[in-house]
Order: structure tokens, then C-alpha cells, then sequence
């Protein structure tokens, strides 16, 4: 019976499981009533949300560390923030995967009304699960918004659900020709003293500051004082020696293509050759290319060449000698063996900037700073198509640039364990969507309804 009522909603979501299955298993096989089986246990224990019950569940079904499993801590936090982010998730397909080992279901997220999926990796000797992920919103409703006010109101309700769960707290900007037609602050800001968010609070916007890096480099590039095939070798004497990193390129930095790795004398792959998410590499960007260039600091720097005419004059890095204006708490949200929990992270106020990120500002000063691309004299618009076309196939990513839907919507976000932070510029459209918060992971739903609310706007992926 409950194989039989498993295939009514397969048929039922077509639909549903062409748009979400991963590209690799386009038509949903049923996996089978075992798995189907394992799949409603973790539902029904995630469901529950209680530690106790999760912990076992992460003991009876996971395969141990020791015996190539994943850290069981890590699994306890990701299966009981999936309860917190959802409140209750409903299983809706189980699919086979490519090879007997593996297999995907298809979940509805209650609190944000996507659908979620959990891939999984089976170890066959034991049946329990080897590897496992959980990917949030592989398919957003299909929402119709015919006016910007109808747009509006979807963002609205969508929003005031997160922040009424106690997920979301923070602030939601969306303009249009660099003009703001929403900009409301939501929830409460300060939970030991139950103060409310205000528009113009400062957030950290994490690995967002890329993108400032990003920007600063183009500037020197399009100055003539920098050329994005000069090497490592040739701008920085200390890195001349060590093998292969003194080839890495400027280009192959902003990509996250380079290889280079943190505190070592070697390259982790030849560069050029793998897309590798990489701090490390901005950081090198800013410290040891843009500061030794200009003559300074990188973060003074970039309050004069960015900041100060892009109009962000709400923008700080906590390493200049600007006033420290009092910051909202950054609440780290995690689930352990206790249970829920959101503890400020003090670390964030006084961690300074970097050349990966971590620049408090706001949502107006994002604003600008999308606009400012569009000024003469911050960056040549062919310098800006540079940026935002993918150099390594399938990274989704340009020069300090993240493309969400190829290169028409591009910008940055970031996330640290007390700040979420999303700059979207919609093509030629003339929208800019700003999301931020002073929790962790929590803006993508907003992000994610914003997106497909634009879609449909004339030029809004081009």
C-alpha cells in the first residue's frame, strides 16, 4: 500500500521531479520499498526534532566515522536544522540513482513551500547510508506576479512566515532603475533584549566582500597597472620560488581556479584545471597584489576607489580608523545533543576585514554599489561583462562574481556562523534584490522566491 501511494504522487509530480531530479537520473525510478522505508524513518524522526530521537537515528542508519562514514555530529546538525528550517518536511518521491548504491528523495518543505532533496550514498555491505546530502529548495513554486505590487506582497508573506518560525531576522531590499519599491526590516535584532531590526543596520556581508576585492582588481586592470595574465611570480618576489605557485595568474585567483593553498609551497592542482572555492585566494588578491600596488592598506583603498563613489558611506571594514558604530549580535545558529540553539558569535565584531570578505554594511549601500556599475568611470561595461562570464565550465562563477542563472543575474553572497548576506542584479532588467541577516543560513528562501518572481521580467536574465 505504501508502494502503491508512493507511485500515485510520482505520477502526480511529474512535473515536479523533471524540473528537481539531478541531471545525472532525469526520469525518477522508484528506488524500491526499502529505501522508500529508510527515506519515511528520517522523515518521521526529522519531523520530530528532538535530539534524542535524531541521535539514534544518526547511530542506526549512518554508517559509523570509523568505518567511512561522516561525522555524526555534523549529520545531528544537519538532519535537526532541517527540522528548524522546514518544521516538517513531506516525502514525496524516492528515486533510484545511477548505480544500486545510490538514491534520492524528494521532499515539501512546509515552512518555505519548496521542495528539498536528500541524495545518499549506500554502503551495500551494511545497508546504512556512507554519504548523504541535503540540498534546500531544488524547486521553488511556480508564482505568478503580473505587477510589481502583486511581487511585493508574495515577498512580504513569504518573509513574515520565515521571521513568525523564528528563522528569519533581518532586513529585505528590492529596486528597481536604482529606485527601492520594498525595503522593510524584519523580526527581532537583539534576542537577549528583544529589540526589533531597523532599516540601515549594519550586517557583515561574509564572502561577499569578493566581489568588492573583485572590483578593485578590475579597476587596477582597466587602470593599466595590472593585467590579469601577470603572475604571482612577477608581482609578488616571495612567491617566486615555490613550485608552481609563481605561475598562478591574477585571472586564475579571481576565478577560483589557482590551486594555491594556504601555508603550503606546493599547488594543490595544476591551475587552471579545477574550479576550488578559495578564501585564501582573495586574500592573497587584496594583501599581496591591490595593497602593495596602491601604496596602503587594501580596506583604505577601497573606501576611496569603491566606497566613497559608489555613495556607501555606511560601509566599514573594522580595520581603518573609521568610529566603530555599535553592531546588531550575530546569532550562530546550530543543533547538537542539547537541541536548537542561536549563540552570539562576538568573534564577528571583531574580526576585521579581509580580502575574502567580511565588510559590515547595508542594504541601501548595496543598493548603491549595484548602481555604481552602471556610472562612468567605476568600471567600463566591458569590464563588468568580463566579470560576470563564467571562465571555468560549470562553476557558475566569474571574477568575484557568483551567476545564479547564467550570466544575467549575478552578484555575491555570504554566510558565516552569524550573518547571511545576498546581492542579486537581475541583468538589464534594472532590479536589484539586497537580503540580510544577523543569522546564519537562513535568507535563501527569500532569495530564492525573489529570483523566481523576477524571472519573468524583460531583460531580467540577459
Amino acid at each position: 500500500m505504501r508502494h502503491r501511494h508512493l507511485s500515485q504522487r510520482l505520477a502526480a509530480g511529474a512535473l515536479l521531479l523533471a524540473t528537481a531530479a539531478p541531471a545525472q537520473a532525469p526520469h525518477c525510478k522508484p528506488a524500491g520499498t526499502a529505501f522508500e522505508r529508510r527515506v519515511e524513518e528520517i522523515v518521521s524522526t526529522v519531523n520530530e526534532g528532538r535530539p534524542g530521537t535524531l541521535s539514534q537515528l544518526v547511530a542506526d542508519v549512518w554508517l559509523s566515522p570509523t568505518a567511512g562514514g561522516p561525522p555524526s555530529a555534523a549529520v545531528l546538525a544537519d538532519l535537526g536544522l532541517w527540522h528548524w528550517r522546514s518544521r516538517r518536511i513531506t516525502l514525496l518521491a524516492a528515486c533510484a540513482g545511477t548505480d544500486s548504491a545510490s538514491a534520492y528523495a524528494l521532499l515539501g518543505n512546509e515552512l518555505s513551500e519548496e521542495t528539498d532533496s536528500l541524495m545518499m550514498t549506500i554502503d551495500p555491505a551494511t545497508g546504512r547510508l556512507r554519504q548523504y546530502r541535503i540540498r534546500y529548495g531544488v524547486r521553488v513554486p511556480s508564482v505568478a506576479a503580473a505587477s510589481d505590487d502583486a511581487m511585493i506582497r508574495e515577498v512580504r508573506r513569504i518573509t513574515r512566515r520565515l521571521v513568525d518560525a523564528g528563522v528569519f531576522a533581518g532586513e529585505v531590499l528590492i529596486a528597481k532603475e536604482g529606485v527601492p519599491i520594498f525595503n522593510e526590516a524584519f523580526g527581532i535584532g537583539n534576542l537577549e533584549r528583544r529589540t526589533p531590526v531597523r532599516l540601515g543596520e549594519r550586517y557583515s556581508n561574509a564572502s561577499m566582500g569578493k566581489l568588492f576585492t573583485a572590483t578593485a582588481v578590475m579597476q587596477l586592470v582597466q587602470q593599466g597597472r595590472l593585467r590579469l595574465e601577470d603572475s604571482l611570480g612577477m608581482l609578488v618576489p616571495s612567491m617566486k620560488k615555490p613550485r608552481g605557485i609563481g605561475s598562478v595568474t591574477v585571472a586564475q585567483l579571481l576565478s577560483h581556479t589557482s590551486g594555491i593553498v594556504p601555508g603550503a609551497d606546493t599547488l594543490a592542482f595544476k591551475p587552471g584545471t579545477r574550479f576550488e572555492y578559495s578564501n585564501y585566494g582573495f586574500n592573497v588578491l587584496a594583501d599581496s597584489i591591490v595593497a602593495p600596488l596602491v601604496g596602503r592598506p587594501f580596506a583604505e583603498h577601497y573606501a576611496d576607489a569603491i566606497f566613497k563613489p559608489a555613495g556607501m558611506t555606511q560601509t566599514i571594514s573594522l580595520m581603518t580608523k573609521e568610529p566603530r558604530p555599535a553592531l546588531l549580535p550575530n546569532y550562530a545558529v546550530n543543533f547538537d545533543t542539547t537541541g536548537f540553539t542561536s549563540e552570539p558569535n562576538a568573534l564577528m565584531q571583531n574580526l576585521p576585514a579581509m580580502g575574502s570578505g567580511h565588510f559590515f554594511t547595508t542594504g541601501t549601500d548595496l543598493l548603491r554599489f549595484a548602481e555604481a556599475f552602471r556610472k562612468e568611470g567605476f568600471l567600463a561595461p566591458g569590464v563588468v561583462e568580463t566579470m560576470r562570464t563564467e571562465k571555468f565550465p560549470g562553476s557558475g562563477y566569474g571574477y568575484g562574481v557568483m551567476l545564479w542563472r547564467g550570466p544575467g543575474v549575478w552578484g555575491h553572497g555570504g554566510d558565516l556562523p552569524g550573518t547571511d548576506a545576498d546581492l542579486e542584479i537581475y541583468g538589464t532588467s534594472g532590479y536589484v534584490a539586497v537580503v540580510l541577516s544577523n543569522r546564519s543560513g537562513v535568507n535563501d528562501p527569500i532569495r530564492r522566491r525573489i529570483a523566481a518572481l523576477l524571472a519573468g521580467r524583460p531583460g531580467a536574465l540577459k
